[in-house]
């Protein structure tokens, strides 16, 4: 994904179930990462999204790959490219029985604020199964607790489609 913050863009990648971030002048290139670093040196993570807050505090949610795969979520320094450490939280694992057909997995996670209150869209099941789809998540505070609908999946294998996963809200002009 990528993102212009303050007049640069910055890229945020996953390579070899590492988190990695590079930057350039320009959308189209070229990236360039200074240091050829993990932010998460420690952890293998994939699915990465950048939140910026009302505040301007910026987030970046990801995906951790022991033991299932689970959400979790980490300030960053301003420079959008360094992570407090200290302030990694779990956000939400595998529980819902949908999420658990084909492996134990929470991924892809997408945020919006709305009225005060955080929405996470993520997918939920392994991304291979026709029972692939995607979930929602609420909570008052970006580091939760976060709480699962009830009514989850809220897409699943609509129409003909399966494998349905990994959304991305956004906000249009009206």
């Amino acid at each position: 994904e990528v993102y212009l913050i303050e007049g640069k863009f910055y890229m945020y990648y996953t390579a070899e179930q590492r988190i990695c971030v590079a930057t350039a002048d320009s959308p189209t290139g070229p990236f360039k990462q200074v240091e050829k670093v993990s932010m998460l040196p420690n952890e293998h993570a994939i699915d990465n999204t950048l939140f910026i807050d009302e505040d301007g505090t910026p987030y970046l949610f990801y995906v951790h790959i022991k033991h299932g795969f689970h959400i979790k979520v980490a300030e960053l320094e301003r420079d959008y490219m360094t992570i407090k450490q200290n302030t990694i939280t779990h956000c939400i694992k595998p529980k819902q029985r949908w999420e658990q057909v084909e492996g134990k997995v929470n991924e892809g996670p997408s945020i919006v604020k709305h009225d005060g209150l955080y929405f996470m869209f993520y997918s939920g099941n392994g991304y291979t199964s026709q029972n692939y789809g995607i979930g929602c998540a609420i909570a008052r505070n970006i580091r939760g607790p976060w709480r699962k609908l009830p009514e989850n999946p809220i897409l699943q294998l609509p129409g003909r489609l399966v494998g349905v996963g990994h959304g991305a809200p956004f906000y249009d002009k009206k």
